[in-house]
């Protein structure tokens, strides 16, 4: 299938980005996100990431903060700078939930959520149900429509220029 077609496809249902540069987590995540019903796409670095989000519409996006190519942090403030309304969730190893640079970007609205490594399933269910909910039926990063499996309200999602 080519990847126009592939993309086209995803874009019916609720789309999460998973950004990790280890295969294992990428896949433990895509596998989780994928039996909620959700379509999912991991990339194993920050460049990978950028990229994407530069193509395609995401609703949520689970950042590890030690990536190989850029610091988690960095890319959720790249993120943050182009597309202000995509909810990131860190997932860490290496930091806690009250560490000054998690809690910075939390106050400043870069991050909503932070699991902590490792974590049950459940805190990945929860986090893109609560997110789900509070975001009900958008679509950030591009002029795209998009429902998510949740109640009838359509919000319309923000104009999105990719960078260059």
């Amino acid at each position: 299938m080519n990847t126009e077609a592939s993309d086209a496809m995803n874009l019916e249902k609720t789309q999460i980005l998973v950004v990790d540069d280890e295969e294992d987590m990428c896949w433990a995540l895509k596998m989780i996100i994928e039996l909620e019903g959700y379509g999912c796409t991991a990339v194993r670095s920050a460049t990978e990431a950028l990229q994407t989000i530069s193509r395609l519409p995401f609703h949520v996006a689970f950042i590890d903060i030690k990536l190989s190519d850029m610091e988690g942090l960095d890319l959720v403030d790249r993120i943050h700078q182009l597309i202000p309304t995509l909810p990131c969730v860190l997932v860490s190893g290496f930091y806690y939930v009250d560490d000054s640079p998690i809690q910075e970007r939390i106050t400043n609205g870069a991050v909503v959520r932070f699991i902590s490594k490792p974590f049950r399933i459940e805190e990945v269910q929860e986090a893109i149900r609560s997110i789900a909910i509070n975001d009900v039926n958008r679509v950030v990063g591009h002029d795209t429509e998009s429902s998510l499996p949740v109640p009838q309200v359509v919000l319309q999602p923000p104009e999105f220029n990719p960078p260059v």
